[in-house]
């Protein structure tokens, strides 16, 4: 029995989500994991869990880890083992739309035309880039568009900054309040 035990604690502790590999999966593997510990008798305590949770995940995730780490220390907000399932869950999924974008706009413009077409006018727009850099925003004074670009007060597409997701940082200081005010609903 206590080899069993052993043998189970040993997996839960050096179970690895690989680099590209699905957090959604690979903490499911740790729960069960962690239910056959228990059914065997051995408490694995929040604490604990976490740090398992903290080891077990790819490297491209510390940027994430340590803005829930400022936070928290900012806020005085204990972070428990669900908060940070919940909250790397939604770094995850904001991350998997993110290449789903990424791959949609590689295979096809902006205006949805192929990218084969955009090809034959990479010289012209090339131009144009170097050109905008010098540009500046007769509404905010800033340099790298028009007013009609603006999203400040006053210009052309003012107020649509919120609706972008980039400029969201995949959701993460929104959905960071849901996850360190108890609940997982976020947005």
């Amino acid at each position: 029995m206590a080899a069993l035990v052993s043998d189970h604690m040993k997996a839960f502790r050096n179970t690895k989500c690989l680099e590209g590999g699905n957090i959604r999966t690979h903490f499911h593997q740790l729960t069960v994991l962690c239910d056959q510990l228990t059914l065997l008798g051995q408490t694995i305590t929040d604490r604990n869990y976490l740090d398992t949770l903290l080891a077990s995940i790819p490297h491209s995730f510390e940027g994430s880890i340590s803005s829930l780490n400022r936070a928290s220390f900012l806020t005085k907000t204990k972070i428990t083992a669900d908060s940070f399932r919940a909250f790397l869950l939604d770094e995850y999924e904001c991350r998997q739309l993110m290449e789903k974008e990424d791959a949609k706009a590689a295979k096809t413009g902006k205006d949805g035309k192929d990218s084969k077409d955009e090809a034959f006018a990479a010289d012209s727009s090339k131009k144009k880039d170097k050109d905008k850099r010098k540009v500046e925003c007769h509404n905010c004074h800033k340099k790298g568009h028009m007013k009609a670009n603006c999203w400040d007060k006053g210009g052309g597409k003012e107020g649509q900054r919120q609706r972008h997701h980039r400029s969201m940082g995949c959701y993460q200081w929104i959905r960071l309040g849901g996850v360190m005010g108890g609940h997982r609903g976020g947005v």
